[in-house]
């Protein structure tokens, strides 16, 4: 009686190519008779478009789909073909729904920017096909390849634990958001990723984040000397009040309440408002001080602006042809604070690093309850972990008396 033994899988062949004198090496495999090219050779794509292949030919009881050998061998889709729910039309869907709920800006460009990176390698992979395997083989890619930047001159950064794991919640969401919209994706897809444990530092598989570090005021100092005024009293503004630099490049005269003791200001946005969380920051006397001078503007204008600046300096509102926009992005603030700090020749500080000076100095005062209510924290833990460094100081001035 003979039996049928299965052959295994087909390996990858090595391809050489020639094109102007340059030679490049693709990896190639045949199945079914046709040859299919998944990427350069030994690359992470290479890898990622060969375990995808594998498992269609082998779902399919060693054969291609029409589709999917259309889509390997750049051919061109018919309508049938595309009435397939795929990655990419779950991602379109996902980010509009997402527009609608998030109200943080910086939260919706992240999510657009890991989609954009997870549709490049699954954009055409249909979603019911879609494994825990592929989900770790993505989590890898992150972990070794980080997101491609959208310039070609610019090199990808090295994302830390913290990072990935953030990215991988998103992937995460958008499976548990299409499984509850649409009968075609199985919920134990959601079920299957959502169950693989995040990265723990004992991994050690990605770089730990490195802890917000205190920016004294005497280097704030310095730096807010080779400033523009404008950008020097929002960097004022932020070391009164402990404001993210998001919250302070968004103050517009018509979201502040001024009261007799304390003035309040409600941002339109913030980290947490998908949440369903409220933020209400307070100004005293000092920071009135400071916002006096931009509340002679329209309600909806922003008290700080680019274009501002520009019009002190008897420059156009353009850069490169394009119009400034009328509001700093949190971006945009931090490479301004830079091109002082190179002024003043001193080390690159960040505009996180005042709010976790200012919560230091409010809990001094205050208390951490105080340091919490002023920051907006929900958890009490989240500013004694992050912010609010009081212990460490105090183990130094003691161990400096002790010698």
């Amino acid at each position: 009686m003979s039996h049928r033994i299965n052959k295994p899988h087909p390996k990858l062949r090595r391809k050489v190519t020639r094109y102007k004198g340059k030679e490049t090496a693709y990896a190639v495999v045949r199945l079914n008779g046709k040859d299919f090219t998944l990427g350069r050779f030994e690359s992470e794509e290479a890898t990622l478009n060969y375990d995808r292949l594998i498992g269609i030919w082998l779902k399919n009881g060693r054969q291609l789909s029409s589709i999917e050998a259309k889509e390997f061998l750049g051919q061109k889709k018919t309508k049938s073909d595309c009435e397939s729910l795929t990655i990419t039309k779950i991602c379109i869907d996902y980010v509009r729904d997402r527009e609608q709920k998030y109200k943080s800006a910086n939260e919706l460009d992240t999510l657009k920017r890991v989609l954009r990176e997870f549709r490049s390698r699954f954009g055409e992979t249909e979603a019911e096909l879609f494994s825990e395997s592929n989900f770790q083989a993505f989590r890898r890619h992150l972990i070794t390849f980080g997101i491609q930047p959208k310039s070609p001159d610019q090199k990808p950064k090295t994302l830390s634990r913290y990072v990935v794991n953030k990215y991988c919640r998103h992937i995460v969401r958008l499976f548990e958001f299409a499984s509850e919209t649409s009968n075609a994706i199985p919920k134990q897809i959601y079920q299957s990723i959502a169950a693989v444990k995040p990265l723990k530092p004992k991994d050690r598989v990605a770089p730990e984040t490195r802890p917000i570090r205190l920016v004294e005021e005497s280097i704030v100092e310095l730096t807010i000397q080779k400033l523009h005024p404008i950008i020097a009293d929002m960097i004022r503004l932020q070391l009164l009040t402990g404001m993210r630099p998001g919250e302070v490049c968004m103050i517009r005269p018509g979201d502040i309440i001024q009261g007799e003791d304390a003035w309040a200001f409600y941002p339109t946005s913030h980290k947490t408002a998908h949440q369903g969380s409220d933020r209400k920051i307070y100004f005293g006397p000092d920071a009135q001080k400071i916002l006096k001078k931009y509340m002679d503007r329209p309600k909806k204008r922003n008290c700080f602006s680019p274009q501002d600046r520009l019009a002190d300096r008897q420059k156009k509102a353009t850069v490169a042809g394009k119009k400034v926009q009328d509001l700093y992005t949190t971006r945009t603030y931090r490479q301004a604070i830079w091109r002082g700090c190179d002024k003043a020749e001193i080390e690159r500080w960040s505009p996180n690093r005042l709010r976790k000076t200012a919560a230091t100095k409010i809990r001094k005062l205050g208390g951490l309850d105080a340091a919490q209510a002023v920051l907006g924290h929900k958890h009490r833990s989240t500013t004694e972990r992050f912010y609010a460094e009081l212990e460490n100081s105090l183990a130094v001035s003691i161990m400096a008396e002790m010698g």
